[in-house]
């Protein structure tokens, strides 16, 4: 839809320019305009400017405007233009209420009049095009009415305005045309042609008639696509509200299109009020600038003063109202005000752009170049009502170039912000997958968890139903028979009480202990390098023992305030598990641990290095297919301390199993 409505403001724009580029015409003196040399059939358009006969206060007979009841010497006015200066009989200006007869002589081309054949369209008929007079006319043509406009009257109750605007097409009698043109104004504050009539071919004044319709219906159309889809946007995306005021903005602007220009809701609805038409084209004049003024707010929060956002708020409510409440002929005395109130926000929004160009905000190049290309067409524009350059209408250009360039700042914001809702959603998914890995792995690690202990509840329950059990049942029965031969021989019964003694010594010393370290190692209370010492010990008959301890580890290895339970509980198992492997796994004849210490490069975050080598048969690699329950453990302690370990071997050439364990802050402060 965007794309569409940027191709059409494009059409649009080529329109424009097309309908509006025509030769300079010589203009009228004295009444007279000479278009002898004028080429009509080349498909040139005259326009009628210049000094036309003027009588205030009067209509004149348009068959007879030589008749002797004007025997008066008719005054002269600048068409286009007002009639509010001219000074009457009494010296002083007559301003915008009143009515009068505007004249003026066309000489033509010397082939004219010349008919075409039988049936077909004559090439000598004219046009003369009026886009509107303020505020009803009637044009007649060699005393024929061509045109008219509204209802003509001498006071305001007789008059009623009209916005329409009209084609005169004419069959010239002879070489001379004489126009006649009654206008009256009791309503607008302004009387008389503000716009300048066109004189061409009649095939050419309608061809460029359709053309300004199809431009105000491409203009309406493209701001009213644009207005929507972005309206659309904002809906499904709420944080963005330069897209809001930017459709509203749109809104606005078409809603301004079918009251302005060609007056297409003058065309579509002919018997449409004037009044209507007015405060439509008023308040959407007031309304326009202050949402813009809040779309740059919107994309330049910083660079916009909240000063001038509402003062012009103000300017609006205020200028909106007043035409909401007063008739037209007096709100629009505000306008030629309110004009160079606009001429300053141009430039107001100008230096805003120099500014965020400055500082290099995000897309200011583009919308200084939107901004300066509207300043230019308007202020050119400016110089050609002046009548100091002869050029064209070049402000529903600068209209179209602003509208395009915002818009495509808007399309661009829009982009980014959808490429990186795609990469948040792709970052998401990989943190979702992610989060689901560790949950998976977590749900693991408490399964190999819930196993381990499930195996020492079972290697427990084995030594104290079996050899526990067996010794206990033994030493009893030397009891029973210390018992039985106390009577007879003392000494033989003291045998039994001793063997006895051995038997509970054992179970006490043996499977007790034993088992409650199974449970609960001690050692670990003490600090990690006693644990690890005391799980050594039992190596050291079998094996050569090699600890290797970091001073720095040994510094913070405090029983009380030293490394946290729960990361000396998961160290002890760790090496537990490891040395466990390496006595059913391994066949080795030497192992070594160490522990040390490893300081990140920020000083202030520190690892704790756990290594647990043997010089057993060792593994490959390449045919290491899985994780046994010994490594799987391993893992999730791990896991579980937030760490990572690797697990290195060769065949023959014995196995590694290096782990790394964060300290928590707490811990890196004390070492510090």
């Amino acid at each position: 839809m965007c794309t569409l409505a940027f191709r059409l403001f494009s059409l649009s724009a080529a329109l424009l320019l097309a309908t509006t580029v025509s030769h300079a015409a010589p203009r009228a003196l004295d009444g007279i305009v000479d278009l002898t040399a004028w080429s009509f059939q080349s498909g040139d358009i005259a326009t009628l400017d210049g000094e036309w006969e003027f009588y205030w206060s009067a209509f004149l007979s348009p068959q007879a405007p030589e008749s002797p009841e004007h025997t008066s010497a008719p005054g002269k006015i600048v068409v286009p233009g007002a009639w509010n200066a001219y000074r009457g009989p009494t010296g002083k200006p007559v301003g915008g209420d009143g009515f009068a007869t505007y004249r003026l002589r066309i000489l033509l081309p010397s082939e004219y009049p010349k008919a075409g054949a039988p049936g077909d369209p004559s090439p000598s008929d004219l046009a003369v095009y009026v886009p509107y007079v303020n505020t009803s006319y009637e044009l007649w043509i060699d005393g024929e009415l061509k045109a008219s406009n509204g209802v003509l009257g001498r006071t305001r109750s007789q008059g009623e305005p009209q916005f329409r605007p009209q084609i005169a097409v004419f069959t010239p009698k002879s070489n001379q045309v004489d126009l006649v043109l009654h206008v009256s104004n009791f309503h607008f504050r302004n009387g008389g042609i503000p716009r300048s009539l066109e004189l061409g071919a009649a095939d050419q004044i309608i061809l460029k008639q359709r053309r300004l319709e199809a431009t105000g219906a491409v203009l309406f159309g493209a701001a009213l696509i644009m207005a929507i889809f972005f309206a659309g946007i904002y809906a499904l995306r709420r944080e963005n509200v330069a897209d809001a005021y930017f459709s509203l903005f749109l809104f606005s602007i078409a809603t301004r299109i079918l009251v302005t220009g060609d007056h297409v809701l003058a065309r579509v609805l002919p018997g449409s009020s004037w009044e209507l038409a007015l405060k439509i084209e008023y308040i959407t004049t007031y309304l326009s600038p202050a949402l813009f003024l809040y779309f740059v707010r919107a994309l330049f929060p910083q660079d916009v003063s909240g000063l001038v956002v509402r003062a012009w708020t103000f300017v609006a409510a205020a200028g909106s109202v007043i035409t909401l409440v007063f008739p037209g002929r007096v709100s629009s005395q505000l306008i030629p005000a309110y004009m160079g109130l606009l001429a300053i926000l141009l430039l107001y929004l100008v230096y805003v752009g120099i500014r965020t160009a400055i500082r290099q905000r995000s897309d200011a190049l583009l919308f200084v170049w939107g901004m300066a290309a509207t300043v230019a067409c308007v202020l050119v524009t400016l110089l050609r009502y002046a009548d100091i350059v002869n050029v064209v209408d070049l402000v529903p250009l600068g209209a179209t170039i602003m509208i395009l360039t915002q818009a495509l700042i808007l399309a661009r914001r829009s982009a980014r912000s959808h490429r990186q809702a795609v990469a948040l959603a792709a970052e998401n998914a990989h943190m979702l997958e992610k989060t689901e890995w560790q949950l998976a792995k977590l749900k693991e690690y408490r399964r190999l968890m819930t196993l381990r202990e499930e195996n020492l509840r079972r290697r427990i329950a084995e030594t104290l139903h079996g050899r526990t059990q067996g010794r206990l049942f033994a030493a009893l029965r030397r009891i029973e028979l210390a018992q039985a031969t106390m009577a007879q021989d003392t000494s033989k019964a003291g045998e039994h009480l001793s063997d006895a003694k051995a038997l509970i010594d054992q179970v006490r010393e043996e499977d007790i202990r034993t088992t409650g370290k199974q449970l609960h190692p001690t050692a670990v209370g003490a600090g990690i390098v006693a644990a690890v010492e005391s799980l050594l010990d039992s190596f050291e008959e079998s094996v050569q023992v090699h600890f290797d301890v970091d001073p720095a580890v040994e510094a913070l290895d405090q029983p009380e305030s030293g490394l946290p339970y729960d990361l000396r509980l998961g160290i002890y198992r760790i090496v537990e598990e490891g040395l466990n492997n390496i006595s059913r796994h391994a066949k080795a004849s030497a192992i070594r641990v160490s522990l040390a210490l490893d300081e990140r490069h920020d000083g202030e975050s520190r690892l704790l290095n756990l290594t647990l080598t043997d010089d057993g048969v060792g593994f490959d690699p390449d045919q290491r297919a899985s994780m046994g329950l010994g490594l799987q453990t391993i893992d999730a302690r791990v896991g579980d301390l937030g760490g990572k370990w690797t697990f290195t071997g060769a065949p023959g050439q014995g196995a590694t199993l290096r782990v790394s364990i964060p300290l928590p802050p707490s811990a890196s402060t004390r070492i510090a």
